[in-house]
């Protein structure tokens, strides 16, 4: 935390271990706290390992997040990463 004042940061990144902890309620609490402070900072948010449905829908609070996670895909081999984007797109469209 004390990086934030000394240098120029942007973006946040929250690892899993608060998303898997945001069942328990003390978990859900420093999760929420941790997205308005970086809110109140006016910092990006990241958020790494987002793997069900319901995780998904704790970080939907109206804050621009960018999610990260087993829930849209895991791991793919290069080769095939344009084609999920491809149908991931023709998805949205729908």
């Amino acid at each position: 935390m004390s990086y934030l004042h000394q240098f120029p940061v942007d973006f946040i990144k929250i690892d899993r271990s608060f998303v898997v902890a945001q069942h328990d309620p003390k978990g859900a609490q420093v999760m929420t706290g941790m997205l308005r402070f970086c809110e109140a900072l006016n910092l990006g948010v990241v958020v790494e390992g987002v793997e069900t449905a319901e995780q998904l829908a704790f970080l939907n609070t109206g804050a621009e997040l960018i999610i990260q996670g087993w829930y849209f895909s895991k791991a793919l081999p290069a080769d095939q990463l344009e084609s999920f984007v491809r149908e991931r797109a023709a998805l949205t469209q729908v």
